[in-house]
């Protein structure tokens, strides 16, 4: 399988077209377009699709047959964000409320830092 071929699998698995999901991780409709065609992209951007689709990057290239991080083992460490008081055990106040609304406006890539951020904080605790 190439890599267009297991991204566009992935797309369709979630409901979405490949452009809108290149847009959600900051890629341009031209790189897209160029992975149609057999390109690859580069490292950064596999990481950004692979942590998108909670995937590995051996994944993307059609080194594995399946992922070495399912998106069930994944639902622990990055949970919907609407199931957040779920997971939490709590009921959502004001301030977890005011998270999520500024979380959602965020591009891809200020997600994953945030994320990030929240996971070094929660390690501290």
């Amino acid at each position: 399988m190439t890599f267009w071929d297991v991204f566009s699998k992935l797309c369709n698995e979630i409901g979405k077209k490949p452009n809108p999901v290149g847009k959600e991780i900051g890629v341009s409709s031209a790189a897209i377009a160029n992975w149609k065609t057999g390109s690859i992209p580069n490292g950064e951007t596999l990481m950004k699709i692979a942590d998108y689709f909670h995937v590995s990057v051996d994944y993307l290239l059609g080194r594995a047959d399946e992922s070495t991080t399912s998106r069930e083992e994944n639902n622990h460490i990055q949970p919907n964000l609407s199931d957040l008081s779920k997971v939490a055990n709590t009921k959502p106040d004001g301030v977890t409320t005011e998270f999520l609304k500024a979380f959602e406006t965020l591009d891809f890539s200020d997600k994953l830092d945030t994320m990030n951020f929240v996971r070094d904080r929660m390690r501290k605790v």
